[in-house]
């Protein structure tokens, strides 16, 4: 039998273990090799540590073999992902590689199973007010539209997901939402480099690269409060399941795809699904759900698609470098050199409460695929080293009787010196209209004017002091 070589994976360079995760030597696995095995898996963390939940979730899922596909390079035995080299790169010396991971999807699983884990899982977080991303990622043509869109009489993710959300605010099952008043989806793609909304029509008959052109692009920007959105795009208010299968089918018509090597309809760009759940205070928490276009090997491809993937692979390489810094803990995150990049920083280090992401790799058993699944596999191996955080602080609210009647007292002192301001400027304001009344058929134009602009500016004034009054009354009250 073959020897099989156990390591501590990483897709390019060597990563040091992160302060919060220590490595495990795994148990002897008889049927393979005596030899101990390094997993990459998480472990409990000590009372000094982050907490796990804030970790980003890692979920693999390999899909079976196509029937024009003869031999596979991987096998899954439970959480664990067994990667054979092709015979071109063994070179006779039969090394194979074991990556085990927490959460591993084999080719049997269902998309209700992938679902329930790698999602709904994550759903109670909405209720603390926390965002929540989840993302595939992939070469091309190994199964992440699939997984996140699924096909109509097999439902991926993200339709299983907007309907469980409007079953949380509507019937408050199997979670209550009934504090959240309304759901609004925008979906945009990300196509070399340039944001497109999906929910807008283009003017050709047929979706093809070219199709952007006759759409206007759109722009990220910041809002008051820290968070990156795309200015622009178009959001559907969702009251019912049947606008959810209208707007999958209008993002999907819209997107682009193209044929490739290894998939006849391969998509071509990064889409986002952005869903802003709005509760009764007026607070919106956000649930992305993203499908990255596949990165892929521009030997592997024709020249008609040779300028997407340079797009692709450069932002799925930005990605990966950030991946990389957050797991070494690295101060310099290149987050602005891509615009998918610029999206999930809001997630990875959070304006508001700390968000939970988890990602979805997926990879292909094709040995045709081999180095890709096995890159795929490293990328994995550094996102479990990367943990979620925010620099949001609960706000500490001292409920001592006595600190609340000061504080009475103080904003009613407040208020009265104010509103004694008000009186007497409305006072003067009163007396200058009469004066006024009186003289003005009386004094010469340049008086009559001079009085007309003290009239205006003790009226500004009067406006002025009334804005403070309801300034204060806000803060304080």
């Amino acid at each position: 039998m073959n020897d099989i070589k156990y390591l501590s994976f990483s897709s390019h360079t060597p990563i040091p273990k992160s302060p919060k995760r220590i490595a495990h030597r795994g148990k002897e696995n008889e049927s393979l090799s005596s030899m101990n095995l390094i997993t990459p898996k998480k472990v409990i963390v000590t009372e000094n540590k982050k907490d796990t939940d804030n970790s980003l979730k890692i979920f693999l899922r390999a899909r079976p073999l196509k029937q024009n596909e003869t031999e596979s390079c991987l096998d899954v035995s439970g959480n664990s992902i067994i990667l054979t080299p092709p015979n071109s790169v063994l070179n006779g010396r039969g090394n194979k590689k074991v990556f085990d991971f927490e959460n591993v999807f084999g080719p049997d699983s269902t998309q209700e199973e992938v679902f329930q884990k790698s999602f709904l899982s994550l759903l109670p977080c909405v209720i603390e007010q926390r965002d929540i991303l989840v993302f595939s990622y992939g070469v091309t043509g190994a199964g992440k539209t699939f997984t996140i869109e699924g096909s109509p009489s097999n439902p991926g993710l993200l339709p299983r997901a907007l309907k469980s959300i409007l079953s949380c605010m509507k019937e408050s099952r199997p979670i209550d939402f009934s504090q959240f008043e309304e759901m609004k989806v925008s979906c945009f793609e990300i196509f070399n480099e340039k944001i497109y909304d999906l929910l807008v029509s283009s003017s050709g008959k047929l979706k093809k690269p070219t199709k952007s052109e006759n759409k206007q692009q759109l722009n990220l920007t910041r809002t008051v409060d820290g968070r990156t959105i795309v200015e622009g795009s178009t959001e559907w208010t969702i009251t019912e399941e049947s606008q959810i299968t209208e707007l999958l089918l209008k993002a999907n018509t819209e997107r682009h795809k193209a044929e490739t090597t290894f998939n006849h309809s391969s998509s071509r760009s990064h889409v986002v699904y952005r869903i802003s759940l709005i509760n009764r205070n007026g607070i919106t928490v956000y649930i992305s759900i993203v499908d990255l276009a596949g990165c892929e090997r521009t030997k592997a491809i024709g020249d008609e698609r040779f300028r997407e993937s340079c797009n692709i692979n450069k932002s799925m390489l930005v990605l990966g470098k950030c991946i990389r810094s957050l797991a070494t803990k690295n101060q310099a995150i290149p987050y602005r050199e891509s615009i998918i990049t610029r999206l999930f920083k809001d997630f990875f280090e959070s304006p508001g409460k700390c968000a939970v992401a988890s990602v979805i790799v997926n990879v292909t058993p094709s040995i045709e695929q081999f180095e890709d699944t096995s890159f795929s596999l490293g990328f994995a191996v550094d996102a479990s080293e990367c943990y979620t955080s925010s620099n949001y602080e609960e706000p500490e609210i001292n409920q001592s009787p006595y600190l609340v009647s000061q504080i009475q007292n103080y904003l009613s002192n407040v208020e009265n010196t104010y509103k004694n301001q008000v009186y007497s400027l409305m006072e003067r304001t009163r007396s200058g209209n009469v004066v006024f009344e009186n003289i003005q058929k009386q004094i010469i134009n340049s008086e009559m004017e001079e009085l007309r602009r003290e009239n205006i500016e003790l009226k500004e004034k009067l406006v002025e002091a009334q804005k403070i009054i309801q300034k204060l009354s806000k803060d304080y009250l």
